[in-house]
């Protein structure tokens, strides 16, 4: 049938590239398809370069700094 096809609130159109995962599914238009491989490949090596700091003892609390926001949200409050 070669048409749009309207599924989860999104249009898929038939040049679109489907990409799906266990966490979910994406569609792409060709003609940005380098872009998000440029952003995709960036995020997978950001998320390589995390995976190795926790591993060599890093904390995601202290690496996305929750740990200054908390601290100073319970030094406004007076908690120890």
């Amino acid at each position: 049938m070669n048409v749009p096809v309207g599924l989860g609130g999104i249009i898929i159109y038939p040049e679109d590239i489907v990409v799906m995962d266990s966490d979910g599914a994406i569609t792409v238009r060709p003609d940005r398809l380098d872009e998000i491989l440029e952003k995709a490949e960036a995020r997978f090596a950001n998320e390589e370069e995390k995976r190795k700091r926790y591993q060599n003892g890093a904390r995601s609390f202290d690496e996305g700094g929750w740990r200054d926001i908390v601290e100073a949200h319970n030094k406004a409050r007076k908690i120890d």
